[in-house]
């Protein structure tokens, strides 16, 4: 009987190294796409220079990308090998995730759910720690503190996460206080079981408009202290949000900065668009969850239920872009936004140049062909004259 044996150590050393070797090469595609950014001359040599070094960047970036693949297939085999090994030898103790993951049996979903962002978290852990964080006001303190139990961060990176936990906690606060602050709720807010009214003639589109209009103050006669009260929290965790959502990116963007070498300007433009399009997400996919629960004839829908499918499906489009392209949905899109920026910029940068430089050469032709005219206006006139002299006076 031949035997199989399997050095899970080496498997293991292995996928570290695939993964190591992904990092290095994309931070060496980032400094040569920062490099093509940052020339210090202009000109059409400088957009075919651009254009080179940006092509070469994507090129390492697709490396990084299959380096990453082949460290999740290494990830993923051992898995299998040590499923089959404890199948085969009666040792069938899994937790309930992996049960279910058997049951999938789905290679594009076992690939994403063992993946990693590039901060190294497991996509699992992330899923986990972010639903956690939909559990109302207890499951946002729970998520706060293990934010603050987490060694992999700075103290800055803890201070804006316990900050967006208490923001969350005050805005679940302010709903309560706003609703009429019914004493037989307060657990169900707390858990965030409690119920969000959805209007039956609910569309995307107003559930859109409904979601940028908790931005502002409601004004009205018939409202309770209580209720206004509850109104503005609810409107300040709203901003406060999205105030530290912009310190949170800004501090990844300031390592990204001190450590990958891009520059000052790119750094502040990323923590701009990145913050825009995670209020942007966050609002379109609570609308689409809203709506789609309205289609299905759903009147009303806890608060849990409508956070969890937003979590879903922002999870799954950060699985799909971290599969793809190595960062997480918002980084994807943001850097997207700025590079088409960029390449129109050079494209129109290249034009401006080549028209200067086409204008010029027809200035010179031109005045080429008016200075010989001029000569042989001038050759003309002075022959004519000789001429006539020469036949005047002899």
């Amino acid at each position: 009987m031949n035997t199989l044996t399997v050095r899970w150590s080496a498997m293991d050393g292995a996928a570290q190294n695939m993964d190591q070797i992904g990092k290095r090469l994309g931070t060496i595609a980032s400094s040569i796409s920062n490099t093509s950014r940052n020339l210090s001359f202009s000109g059409a040599s400088s957009g075919n220079l651009s254009r080179r070094l940006k092509t070469i960047s994507q090129d390492l970036s697709g490396e990084r990308q299959t380096i990453s693949s082949l460290g999740n297939v290494l990830a993923r085999a051992k898995s299998r090998y040590q499923s089959c090994e404890s199948a085969i030898s009666g040792e069938t103790q899994k937790d309930g995730l992996q049960a279910v993951l058997q049951i999938i049996r789905n290679p594009a979903i076992l690939a994403m759910l063992d993946s990693k962002d590039e901060n190294g978290v497991s996509m699992v852990e992330k899923l986990l720690k972010d639903a956690i964080g939909e559990f109302g006001a207890l499951g946002k303190g729970a998520g706060g503190v293990l934010d603050l139990l987490d060694g992999d961060k700075s103290n800055g990176e803890k201070a804006v996460d316990a900050g967006s936990a208490s923001a969350g906690i005050l805005g679940v606060i302010g709903s309560w206080m706003s609703q009429g602050m019914k004493k037989d709720e307060i657990m169900d807010y707390l858990l965030g079981i409690n119920e969000k009214v959805i209007p039956e003639d609910t569309t995307f589109w107003n559930a859109l408009k409904k979601e940028f209009s908790e931005y502002a103050f409601e004004n009205s006669d018939d409202m309770t202290k209580a209720a206004k009260i509850g109104d503005r929290l609810s409107v300040g965790a709203k901003w406060a949000g999205g105030i530290l959502s912009l310190a949170g990116n800004a501090f990844d963007n300031y390592e990204e900065y001190s450590e990958e070498g891009i520059s000052a300007g790119r750094a502040v433009a990323e923590t701009v668009t990145e913050t825009a399009v995670d209020i942007g997400t966050d609002a379109i996919l609570t609308a689409g969850v809203t709506a789609g629960l309205a289609a299905l004839g759903f009147t009303a829908a806890p608060a849990l239920v409508v956070g969890g499918g937003v979590v879903l499906a922002k999870w799954g489009l950060d699985c799909l872009c971290e599969n793809l392209w190595g960062k997480d949905f918002t980084e994807t899109v943001s850097d997207g936004i700025l590079d088409m920026g960029e390449a129109i910029a050079d494209g129109a940068k290249d034009l401006a140049s080549n028209v200067a430089d086409g204008a010029k050469k027809v200035c010179d032709a031109v005045g080429d062909a008016v200075g010989k005219t001029a000569k042989n206006i001038t050759d003309g006139v002075s022959a004519a004259w000789g001429s006539f002299t020469s036949w005047a006076f002899g």
